[in-house]
């Protein structure tokens, strides 16, 4: 296995988790096509704060990423494709790498509301149910 990323220098527990992964060269791929895709940060992204987006993938099923190098925006107010790629560590979540396919798609018009209600996640890539979503965060989403 060909190292990607080095573990995390001032994170004790992250870094033995990506140690671990890598000893057992462990990557997870996940594949999916977009429905719909919100922009959770108001800055432009890299290199001032990392892309971070929240996918719809299903009627009831949600891939939010955050990443500081993968899954960058084309341009202004456009996500980079039609489907998605992942290679991630199964237990952190850590983003390894990214691709798209597909033309860039134009984001919707999005309440400010919606990165308030937004629960955080510790994982750069987790699938997040939609019943974990809060009520206030679908509605300003306008998917309720």
């Amino acid at each position: 296995m060909e190292v990607v990323r080095r573990a995390p220098f001032l994170e004790p527990r992250a870094r033995r988790a990506a140690k671990e992964h890598a000893a057992h060269g462990i990557v997870e791929v996940i594949e999916f096509d977009v429905r719909d895709v919100w922009k959770l940060i108001s800055c432009s992204g890299p290199p001032w704060c990392p892309s971070t987006w929240l996918v719809k993938v299903d009627a009831d099923a949600f891939v939010y990423m955050w990443s500081w190098d993968s899954l960058k925006e084309p341009a202004d107010q456009m996500f980079p494709g039609t489907h998605v790629a992942v290679e991630r560590l199964p237990k952190s979540g850590r983003i390894l790498s990214a691709r798209t396919s597909g033309p860039a798609l134009r984001l919707p018009e999005r309440s400010d509301d919606m990165r308030y209600w937004l629960v955080a996640q510790e994982e750069e890539c987790p699938l997040v149910p939609g019943s974990e979503m809060l009520p206030e965060f679908l509605k300003a989403a306008g998917l309720s």
